[in-house]
């Protein structure tokens, strides 16, 4: 592939304000505090979960810091594995980032998605781990990641990439809680079956029946299964007892 064919490229610096996490000890998270503190088990596949966070008391300055914000891209900076997240569906309830992670913020939230695409994209990934990750862990510093390449899409481009992405995991999302719901269902039913709540008869709108000697003593029927002319002998089980 020649220079020209090769897609353009920015710093991720020119693209998105850069901030890494409030460092939060382990006394500083309280029941009731003020704000909420996203860390790396908040981060899934699926997006940002809010709920379940941990607590703690922020002030003023840490709000104008360090505070998340809808449209923001998580990522982390330390530790065994790299992730990402673009924040959406955030309440009002105020949340900050923890000291593992970084806030990439766009100013535009097309711009936004596609650098959260992109890191989270077998390339982006391999591009992140290449560059930062030693040899036990992830270690991504401010001044570094300012450098980071993203790849440059037209409007156009960024537009339909970021509309197939979300009709994509919608329908994603759609599947699995259809698949659980009916899975739940499956397990009802047996639950049901186990406890004597239900039977075959009901289940399959026949009665379910379990004779032999019905189909091959019905003189009606024709089959090929020889018949013995000597009288019936009944086996007997015979237990002596001392």
């Amino acid at each position: 592939m020649s220079s020209e064919q090769e897609m353009r490229t920015i710093p991720l610096g020119d693209l998105a304000e850069i901030c890494l996490g409030k460092v939060i000890l382990k006394d500083d998270i309280v029941p009731d505090g003020n704000a909420k503190v996203a860390s790396i088990s908040n981060m899934t596949e699926q997006g940002l979960v809010f709920e379940d966070m941990e607590m703690t008391n922020a002030t003023e300055e840490d709000k104008a810091k360090y505070e998340i914000r809808n449209n923001d891209v998580l990522i982390t900076c330390r530790g065994t594995k790299f992730r990402s997240v673009l924040v959406e569906n955030k309440k009002s309830d105020l949340v900050i980032a923890s000291g593992n992670l970084m806030i990439l913020r766009c100013k535009e939230a097309v711009d936004a998605a596609v650098v959260h695409l992109y890191l989270q994209s077998p390339v982006g990934e391999e591009t992140i781990i290449k560059q930062f990750q030693g040899k036990n862990s992830i270690n991504i510093g401010k001044k570094q990641l300012n450098t980071l390449e993203i790849p440059v899409l037209s409007e156009q481009s960024k537009s339909k990439m970021v509309q197939d992405w979300n009709l994509g995991r919608k329908k994603y999302a759609d599947t699995i809680i259809g698949a659980e719901r009916e899975w739940k269902k499956t397990k009802s039913k047996i639950e049901n079956y186990l406890n004597g709540k239900d039977n075959a008869e009901n289940e399959l709108d026949r009665p379910v029946t379990f004779s032999f000697e019905e189909k091959f003593d019905n003189k009606n029927e024709s089959n090929n299964i020889p018949r013995q002319t000597s009288k019936r002998r009944e086996d007997r089980l015979l237990i002596e007892l001392d």
